[in-house]
């Protein structure tokens, strides 16, 4: 079972950035990368998986040369590579980019960032993806604390994690914990989390 909350992941995995990084990449070079970077999520937007690869890896062979100086670009061009590979079923060839991407962003942007959120919540999916749920469910309850202390406990990324969280939840048969998780987003005032989807998902709750 997997539910992807659509919002969560266009404003979490497109909407952290980073800045161009400082030493050898050039200006033409970083709006090269860019280009590239938001091509392939236009790609996805649109449906189309293996475009976006294409593109993430143009901008994969851009950010490496300058990734031992300063490796943020490519643990980002790193993180979105994995969500394309991920949404054509590639999870193994996903799984050590994004862990890649997760330590370095760990240790660059550190372990609360926008940025460090975004991965753990690709992982997740990646992990839930090859039946590893006791690791996507720790993955998105770091998810949900860090968009928490950020957007507050109401935010529609807060909903749209607690929905995940649910799903692994209910992987594991943790039913009471799903149940719990899902009635704290029914009970928001506003959510980006469709009602019935919400609703779908707790009819699977024993």
């Amino acid at each position: 079972m997997k539910v992807v909350v659509f919002a969560l992941i266009c404003a979490a995995l497109g909407g952290a950035g980073d800045p161009p990084p400082s030493g050898e990449m050039s200006s033409d070079e970083f709006v090269e990368w860019h280009a590239h970077e938001a091509a392939g999520w236009s790609a996805l937007g649109r449906g189309h998986a293996d475009v976006a690869e294409r593109e993430f890896r143009v901008a994969v062979r851009i950010a490496q040369p300058h990734g031992a100086k300063d490796p943020r670009l490519l643990a980002r061009t790193y993180n979105s590579l994995a969500w394309a590979l991920h949404v054509q079923g590639r999870d193994e060839d996903a799984l050590p980019l994004a862990e890649w991407a997760l330590v370095v962003r760990e240790a660059r942007n550190g372990p609360k960032s926008e940025q460090v959120s975004e991965t753990l919540y690709v992982l997740a999916m990646v992990e839930n993806a090859l039946q590893r749920p006791d690791l996507a469910e720790a993955r998105l309850a770091r998810v949900l604390t860090i968009q928490e202390g950020k957007q507050g406990r109401e935010s529609y990324r807060v909903a749209g994690a607690l929905v995940d969280l649910a799903v692994a939840q209910i992987e594991r048969r943790k039913y009471g914990s799903a149940r719990a998780s899902l009635e704290r987003v029914l009970a928001m005032p506003t959510s980006a989390v469709d009602s019935g989807d919400v609703l779908r998902v707790l009819a699977n709750v024993g």
